[in-house]
């Protein structure tokens, strides 16, 4: 789970998007490209994890995932910078992943406050 956490951290920095090595294909060394079963296999996995708490969406979002990406697209795969473009534009299927990262890395701030009810200070979290 813990390179899971670590994956999605770097895909979704607003620094610079790293690509997840094992979804990519480099045929002849010259470009990196990602084909259609690659993207349904990653976003079906996932999807896996809204899906532990109730939120998971359905096989046809998956689907109106890929057909964005691969929007006006007749190659079998996708140049690696289309695959990135699609994915900064947040798809809907992805929404999620901006929100976990944000609250994962929001669980170490620690706040000089003091709780009414518990009264333990500092309080850490959100």
């Amino acid at each position: 789970m813990q390179q899971i956490s670590r994956m999605l951290m770097k895909l979704f920095q607003r620094a610079r998007l790293e690509k997840p090595g094992q979804f990519y294909a480099v045929p002849g060394g010259k470009e990196t490209l990602i084909t259609r079963s690659a993207l349904r296999s990653l976003l079906t996995d996932l999807n896996q994890i809204p899906a532990i708490v109730g939120e998971g969406c359905t096989l046809s979002c998956v689907e109106i995932a890929i057909h964005d990406c691969f929007h006006g697209v007749l190659n079998a795969a996708i140049v690696e910078e289309k695959f990135l473009s699609w994915l900064r534009s947040e798809p809907a299927v992805l929404l999620w992943l901006p929100t976990c990262y944000r609250l994962s890395a929001t669980e170490t701030i620690s706040h000089q406050a003091r709780c009414r009810v518990c009264k333990v200070s500092p309080i850490t979290g959100i």
